[in-house]
């Protein structure tokens, strides 16, 4: 399913994340508070995670580091760590999760692909925590293409992922922003 979408994009993710893409510390440790906000009911015992549109894993690595979850699976186009499923989020996922992962990276997908990879995203744990920006990208020009390719507001964003049951325990709208979704 969507084959000539993943032979387009790979490339031009693989030349990003070879070339473009560096996390600040500051940036990283502002993206991990409302992750480890969202995990502090694993507290006591770290859960499973898997990390959908993982780029390097740098978020991954540092939930790690601090111990609070108790294993890590990045899944994008490109591999970047191990364990890595080295795949496009709409392909099934198998393995056995507790929570997963979505930041700055269902906004990249094409707009055919969102409701699969919702669905793919909702079926691998029954927990997670999604930040989906509702804006255009600021990278897109490094590469002379748009990287947000479905850019809706979050009422739209709520919508689908109420269809695919997903039920919040928090959200959050940055207005022309993004959207923060703890399930």
């Amino acid at each position: 399913m969507f084959e000539d979408l993943k032979a387009e994009w790979t490339p031009i993710y693989a030349e990003l994340h070879a070339t473009h893409f560096g996390v600040r510390a500051d940036s990283l440790e502002r993206a991990l508070i409302p992750i480890r906000a969202a995990l502090h009911p694993y507290r006591k015992t770290p859960p499973r995670v898997i990390d959908f549109g993982a780029g390097r894993g740098w978020i991954l690595d540092s939930l790690l580091k601090e111990s609070r979850i108790s294993s890590g699976t990045g899944l994008d186009l490109i591999s970047g760590r191990d364990p890595w499923l080295t795949q496009a989020m709409w392909e099934p996922v198998t393995g056995d999760y507790d929570f997963a992962l979505s930041t700055d990276a269902l906004e990249h997908l094409p707009p055919q692909t969102i409701d699969v990879v919702l669905a793919n995203i909702r079926a691998s744990a029954p927990h997670g925590y999604l930040l989906i920006a509702t804006r255009p990208d600021r990278s897109g020009e490094r590469v002379g293409r748009a990287l947000h390719l479905t850019v809706q507001p979050a009422e739209w964003w709520l919508d689908r992922l109420r269809f695919h049951s997903f039920h919040p325990t928090y959200y959050a709208v940055r207005v022309g922003y993004d959207l923060t979704f703890v399930y």
